[in-house]
């Protein structure tokens, strides 16, 4: 109410000035009585001034009504916005609910991060680790949050690098906990933007187990996550519902609807759909998706590649096909085209039928990406960029 009676207030001076033209208007310009009903004693321009008069005393009223109600409107929501922001944190998520202690894991984006975390009245603290994947670099993190009146937690995150020792970043961030899950809102850091999503699992082999949990949980993709227990490795969908049990020693990441596995008594692996029926038996060494609906397998120390129905595409004939590693998902066919070697340093690429598109020229080849792809030309040792048709259009000369 106070700030409603003080919005009035200067409301009241903010039309001071149209009163005074208003009265300027009806009494400067006319200071005689004039008598209506004598057309002959009005002044020179009466029935101008009169009209403008008139008019002006309408549009008046009716401005004044509107930008009256139109500020009082505007008071008001700033009024209710400001007491919402006092009592809250500006954040889009949903209130949070009680958190859990223990541990919490996922992957995604190449980053692997796992958290340790303790529970003391409305503060959190705990320790953990991130990796990229990427780059091979591990980070320590000190964590330490307070929780906020919407239920989810102001969070600051001490990022220290273990290979490189004298940096160290620090962080803010909103963690709201669900049943079992953390989500950190918005994560904006030099490496990753972005929202990033943890499950609560295991802590580890020296603590008490609880059987709900999971001991592992490696990320979604494609909607659907690796998750481990007792040693095997199993998939979970979005749900949390186990779609393939954790019976497998070891299995890839999905990719178009398919993930390796590996057959503990066989000793080798095959391919399986996310519902776990079987697609490619386990009969190799190496079996993986490799994009375009194709799966590359080894034969005799070749590569070569299949659908997902077994039957062969592209005969075993490649010397080495860039899967990379440790990234999965990271696939040979990329915008048609995969980078392969028919020898040691002699890269080249094909399409989807096995059919040669840049000749086998390069030292070493990546995918493509955007069109481009990144190269090596024998004699050479920088990287270029070239085009699908193997010309160089980046860092040429």
């Amino acid at each position: 109410m106070t700030e409603i009676h003080s919005a009035f207030k200067r409301t009241v001076h903010l039309i001071q000035f149209p009163l005074a033209l208003r009265k300027y208007l009806l009494t400067e310009k006319n200071p005689k009585k004039i008598n209506d009903n004598c057309p002959f004693r009005k002044p020179i321009g009466y029935t101008y001034i009169k009209r403008i008069q008139t008019n002006i005393k309408m549009k008046f009223n009716a401005y004044c009504y509107l930008f009256l109600l139109s500020f009082f409107c505007l008071t008001a929501c700033n009024s209710e916005q400001s007491e919402t922001n006092n009592d809250s944190p500006k954040t889009t998520s949903q209130p949070g609910q009680a958190p859990k202690a223990g541990c919490y894991q996922t992957t995604q984006d190449l980053w692997e991060e796992r958290l340790n975390l303790a529970i003391n009245g409305d503060r959190i603290s705990g320790t953990g680790y991130r990796f990229n994947q990427q780059y091979n670099e591990r980070f320590q993190l000190d964590i330490q949050g307070k929780k906020m009146k919407d239920g989810n937690y102001d969070v600051e995150v001490i990022c220290q690098s273990k290979r490189r020792t004298n940096e160290k970043e620090t962080q803010y961030e909103t963690w709201s906990f669900q049943e079992n899950s953390l989500q950190v809102i918005n994560r904006n850091t030099k490496d990753f933007i972005g929202n990033l999503n943890l499950q609560r699992v295991n802590c580890g082999a020296n603590t008490v187990k609880d059987t709900s949990l999971f001991d592992e949980f490696l990320g979604y993709n494609e909607g659907y996550a690796v998750v481990s227990k007792n040693g095997k490795y199993g998939l979970i969908n979005k749900k949390g519902e186990l779609t393939i049990p954790c019976a497998y020693m070891a299995l890839g990441a999905v990719s178009e609807g398919t993930i390796m596995f590996y057959d503990e008594q066989k000793g080798r692996h095959g391919i399986l759909d996310v519902n776990g029926k079987v697609l490619i038996e386990p009969k190799y060494d190496i079996i993986t998706p490799v994009g375009e609906g194709l799966l590359g397998f080894v034969y005799e120390g070749k590569w070569g590649f299949m659908n997902t129905k077994g039957e062969i595409v592209v005969a075993p004939q490649f010397r080495e096909v860039n899967v990379y590693s440790p990234n999965p998902l990271e696939l040979p066919f990329n915008e048609g085209l995969a980078n392969v070697a028919i020898e040691d340093a002699k890269w080249g690429y094909i399409n989807a039928q096995g059919e040669v598109v840049i000749p086998y020229q390069f030292l070493h080849a990546g995918p493509f990406k955007g069109g481009k792809a990144k190269a090596m030309r024998q004699g050479e040792n920088k990287w270029i960029y070239i085009d699908k048709n193997g010309q160089c259009v980046e860092n040429c000369n």
